[in-house]
């Protein structure tokens, strides 16, 4: 998903994305055989003609099928789809057509291979959220160990835009006092990309405190591997959506985050936000607070970890981090 990612960046979609073009090389997995992948933004023929002119039918979205030079980023995220089929699905699966799956994957999948472009994800970050919230892990917190008041503030979360403006105050007022960890453990594994979507839209200085919580929470250890990707997820979306100070806090949340787990592509999305773009005003936040919470190793060594010069964040961040 990674590879397939910087493609759409460079704005190529690879067009034959199946099992035997996934290839584990140098003990890295890799994506292979560029020979039907085509630079969107031009008229240009295909790199080779080493493949049927469509791909392959089994992981083909109709569009290809129908009209390949139009067939764009979408028809790779259908091919994803066809891939995870392959993965959880229990019936056989017929030729661009949408298909399914048991569970909660199966709402992924069936989004993926859409027949319509327009209805698939539009993007792989917003795929691999998607894919990484069902198959991820969260933490496990026994009923036992959290209070009935986490317990029904995080059901309540299913249902924001019927709450009452003065529930959603009630709401940022428990979470600005959580104490117990199992409690915050209980309510923010609630707390979704859309729960923090619907509180920013109803109430911006409750959604400001929740957000700020959850970074604090985003610090702790103890979460699994693949649960980081979901975390770093929410970050980023509350990064976009913050001010100066909470975007600050997001960036400083995923630096910690994915320094203590190990996690690269936690890194990655540091980086994204730490960045030569990064608003100034953000990026002199985060000077200040690298240097008076001693942060330099956390953000030298994400740079590191991935193959990245430091120089690559944002010159006042950089500058931040000393010699």
């Amino acid at each position: 998903m990674e590879a397939l990612a910087v493609l759409h960046q460079l704005d190529y979609a690879h067009r034959d994305l199946k099992p035997s073009n996934i290839l584990l090389h140098g003990n890295r997995w890799k994506l292979a055989d560029l020979g039907l992948a085509l630079p969107l933004a031009t008229e240009s023929t295909k790199l080779t003609m080493s493949n049927q002119g469509w791909g392959t039918l089994a992981y083909c979205a109709p569009e290809q099928v129908t009209d390949f030079k139009s067939a764009g980023k979408p028809a790779d995220i259908f091919a994803f789809g066809c891939i995870l089929h392959d993965f959880f699905g229990i019936t056989k699966r017929a030729p661009c057509q949408r298909v399914s799956a048991p569970g909660r994957i199966g709402l992924v999948i069936e989004k993926c291979t859409e027949v319509d472009p327009k209805k698939r994800f539009q993007s792989i970050s917003k795929l691999r959220m998607a894919l990484f919230d069902v198959l991820a892990e969260p933490p496990v917190v026994k009923t036992t160990e959290f209070s009935q008041e986490a317990a029904v503030w995080g059901a309540r979360l299913a249902d924001v835009p019927g709450m009452s403006g003065e529930e959603i105050k009630n709401l940022a007022r428990f979470v600005r006092d959580l104490e117990r960890p199992t409690d915050a453990a209980a309510f923010f594994i609630a707390c979704d990309e859309q729960n923090l979507a619907q509180l920013k839209q109803r109430d911006i200085e409750a959604w400001s405190d929740i957000a700020s919580q959850y970074c604090e929470w985003a610090k702790t250890p103890g979460f699994n591997f693949e649960y980081c990707d979901v975390i770093v997820g929410r970050l980023m979306q509350i990064y976009h959506d913050g001010s100066v100070e909470t975007k600050a806090n997001a960036a400083l949340a995923a630096a910690t985050l994915a320094e203590s787990h190990n996690r690269w592509f936690v890194m990655g999305r540091l980086m994204e936000m730490c960045g030569h773009d990064a608003e100034t005003h953000v990026a002199q936040r985060l000077a200040i607070e690298i240097r008076a919470g001693e942060l330099e190793h956390e953000f030298r060594r994400c740079a590191a970890a991935i193959g990245k010069e430091p120089s690559l964040y944002h010159p006042l961040i950089f500058a931040a981090l000393g010699d």
